[in-house]
């Protein structure tokens, strides 16, 4: 899974940097804490969120996330962890003014997670919404909310970031 979420990462980074050098695209990187919030397991995670994406013609814009799990819950042989996340998204910008961008997403992505000393890897459709405050031409601060419906088990969790950006 790791090595699936690098070539994810590169794959994305090539995806948004070579077009960029040929058309107008705006580029972006963001660095964040993930709060992750699996109500089915009554479980409260921590993590760590990258994400690198780029914005076509204002409104239109697609973006590659990695979360790394950092704070498990639970007691000892019950344990939850949220190993590692790897998720791809469309996103609709919709900018209010110079300093804030109003944004929805969604995508699919993979979470590889641990339970009670049992490893498994699920596949969801995830969707959000995120509001961005610009504190310059190259820099700001995003909050997201965003749902992972998973396919194969009956789970829903919802994760909230705040991330420092740097756009390019």
């Amino acid at each position: 899974m790791k090595k699936t979420l690098i070539a994810a990462a590169a794959a994305a980074v090539a995806f948004v940097a070579a077009p960029a050098m040929a058309q107008d695209i705006d580029g972006y990187v963001t660095l964040g804490a993930t709060y992750v919030n699996a109500d089915d397991f009554n479980a409260d995670l921590g993590a760590a969120t990258v994400r690198v994406g780029g914005i076509y013609a204002t409104y239109f814009g697609v973006e590659a996330e990695a979360t790394i799990g950092l704070i498990d819950d639970g007691p000892t042989g019950a344990r939850e962890e949220l190993n590692q996340e790897g998720a791809i998204y469309a996103v609709g910008h919709f900018p209010i003014g110079e300093q804030i961008d109003l944004m929805a997403r969604a995508g699919w992505g993979r979470s590889q997670y641990e339970f009670a000393g049992v490893q498994g890897t699920e596949s969801s459709w995830n969707y959000g919404v995120a509001a961005q405050f610009n504190l310059g031409e190259t820099q700001g601060v995003r909050a997201d909310w965003t749902r992972h419906d998973f396919d194969d088990v009956d789970v829903q969790t919802d994760e909230f970031t705040l991330s420092y950006v740097r756009r390019f």
